[in-house]
């Protein structure tokens, strides 16, 4: 055991010993009794005086007595009680100080706790609050989640689970609640945009938000509708949710589009009625000198005529002789012919300036009129005449006699077919390849067919649902503007017809127009 040690030790026994009552006791009762005996021995054999006063005994008695433990008395009480005096004197200051602080902590405290209580009663004011904004917000939530007009699909986090949907969503779609639950976006999307969808819900952070302009969805009677998709990260009763809104904009893009062909079609009527103007004015230079060609050709036959048999007898007479540089001989066979072909061609030049004159004029507003759809046919073959020789060898026109009349707009008519053939020539791959225009009677409903078969390239698979969309074209390299099939569609189905297709990539296409016979319909 360490000295420090030893030392604490002793100091432990001496406050323990100091602090006993009994010790205390124990020890000046000791003292006394040892000072006493020895005291009474001194007194006894040492200081024995014969005939001594008795006080004097009892006053030293007293005295040695009181210097014998005056030291034990100094140690054992004196001591000891000055210390438990200055102890209790500092335990009071302590105490009194202790006493003075607690004020001031109990007041700090109770300032504190004061102040604590008002924060917890304006905390909890400000909790009902916001409980009671959480609920009308909630509220206000289901309400618009309910009513509003375009379709809500709930999802959860970081993936394509529907948690919940609104009732516009059901009728828009035609499944019910349960549906969508076991169902999931599967059944209303294909699998690339079920990817493109799920993993745009996946990414979503709260803050971000989710837009998909265009996409195809699948409703349960299998048709489909064009949707826009909006999205973002919500928070509701503490839950996070990824809150999608889903609105049906077919009707929209289809009158977008429907805008953008009655336009084009104004552009394009717009131009045909330049295109009259000026078809007019060179119809007019081209037929006076072309009236001059036909009358003096057959001028010029009547005059052979009447000096054939002139030159004739002079050739039997004198024999052959020349006219114009060529032998006679030759000249009587040829010149017939001359004449003749000339004769066509001024009124082949006439046909066409006339059937230019008729195509370009501005009849685009009437459609009641009675067409001879044969006559559509030739006059749309002589305009594109020079193009038909162009592209191919083999153009026929197969033309059923005995059709009934259609009513609509011959100008119109001869348009849709303007565009069909220059399609078939355009699309096929050699002159060695053909087109046939037919016309023959519908044996169901008495109206009239029109098919143009080429042996062209073909439609391929994955564009044929949208050939005859506007604006969609294959030629855009080449100048096509994507009108021509829709225009012709959109004509078609104003002389309450049909255009249909069929095609074989790499073998050809066939156009097939179905007309209602004039007797057949009312005045559109």
């Amino acid at each position: 055991m360490t000295n420090p040690e030893r030392s604490a030790r002793r100091a432990a026994r001496k406050i323990r010993f100091y602090e006993s009552p009994v010790r205390i006791t124990i020890a000046l009762g000791g003292i006394i009794f040892v000072a006493e005996a020895v005291v009474m021995v001194v007194m006894v054999h040492v200081l024995r005086f014969p005939g001594r006063a008795p006080f004097v005994d009892l006053f030293t008695d007293s005295l040695m007595l009181l210097l014998l433990i005056a030291p034990f008395l100094h140690r054992f009480i004196f001591k000891p009680m000055a210390a438990q005096i200055a102890q209790r004197e500092e335990a009071e200051t302590r105490l009194r100080r202790y006493q003075s602080n607690l004020e001031s902590l109990v007041e700090d405290r109770t300032a504190r706790l004061t102040e604590a209580i008002e924060d917890l009663e304006r905390e909890i004011v400000e909790r009902k609050r916001t409980e009671e904004a959480l609920l009308r917000s909630e509220e206000r939530f289901r309400q618009l989640f309910e009513q509003t007009e375009d379709a809500i699909i709930l999802f959860r986090p970081g993936g394509c689970r529907i948690i919940d949907v609104n009732p516009v969503a059901e009728r828009l779609y035609g499944f019910s609640k349960k549906e969508f639950f076991e169902l999931g976006l599967e059944s209303l999307m294909g699998s690339s945009d079920l990817d493109t969808f799920c993993r745009a819900i996946g990414q979503v952070r709260m803050g971000d938000s989710i837009r998909i302009d265009t996409m195809t969805h699948t409703r349960k009677d299998g048709s489909e509708i064009i949707v826009s998709v909006r999205g973002k990260m919500v928070t509701i009763q503490q839950v996070d949710m990824v809150y999608c809104t889903i609105r049906d904009i077919s009707k929209r893009i289809r009158l977008e589009k429907e805008s953008r062909l009655i336009q084009a079609r104004l552009i394009h009527a717009n131009k045909m009625t330049s295109l009259g103007v000026l078809v007019a004015s060179i119809a007019h230079e081209i037929n006076n000198p072309n009236n001059y060609i036909m009358v003096n050709s057959e001028i010029l036959r009547r005059s052979w005529s009447d000096i054939y048999p002139i030159l004739r007898d002079y050739y039997d007479e004198h024999g052959d002789f020349t006219v114009g540089g060529i032998p006679f001989s030759e000249m009587r066979e040829a010149f017939p012919e001359l004449i003749t072909g000339v004769h066509d061609g001024a009124r082949r030049i006439r046909d066409i300036v006339n059937n230019l004159k008729d195509f370009a004029r501005n009849e685009a507003s009437s459609i009641a009129g009675n067409v001879d759809v044969n006559r559509a046919i030739t006059m749309a073959a002589t305009i594109l005449n020079h193009q038909i020789r162009k592209h191919t060898r083999h153009f026929r026109l197969e033309l059923a006699e005995d059709l009934p009349l259609v009513r609509g707009s011959l100008q119109q008519l001869e348009q849709v077919i303007i565009n069909l053939i220059m399609n078939a020539i355009q699309a096929l791959p050699a002159e060695e390849r053909g087109v046939t225009v037919s016309t023959n009677r519908d044996g169901n409903d008495g109206g009239v067919v029109i098919r143009v078969a080429d042996q062209g390239r073909g439609i391929p698979i994955e564009i044929s649902d949208s050939i005859l969309e506007p604006f969609f074209t294959t030629r855009l390299d080449s100048g096509g503007t994507g009108l021509g099939l829709a225009i012709c569609h959109s004509i078609v189905r104003d002389h309450g017809g049909t255009l249909e297709f069929t095609s074989v990539p790499g073998e050809g296409t066939i156009f097939t127009v179905h007309l209602p016979a004039a007797d057949n319909q009312g005045v559109s």
